[in-house]
């Protein structure tokens, strides 16, 4: 992982250096921040989804952020 895992912003590194996925705060329409909970994940192609979302909320729930 890298970036800010305390705020719930950061990438997802492969094995061979690759960004396999972006967590980020999502944001409405206006730029406003929502909830500490409320998550966008993009995940690359051929990368396992649900792999990556057991990670990000495995990983929430370990800061106490979920």
């Amino acid at each position: 992982m890298e970036g800010s895992v305390h705020s719930l912003e950061f990438k997802i590194i492969d094995g061979g250096g690759q960004v396999a996925a972006v967590v980020e705060r999502k944001r409405s329409s206006s730029g406003v921040e929502l909830g500490e909970d409320v998550l966008c994940v993009t995940v690359e192609p051929h990368v396992d989804r649900i792999f990556i979302m057991a990670l990000v909320a495995i990983h929430g729930l370990i800061c106490g952020k979920m």
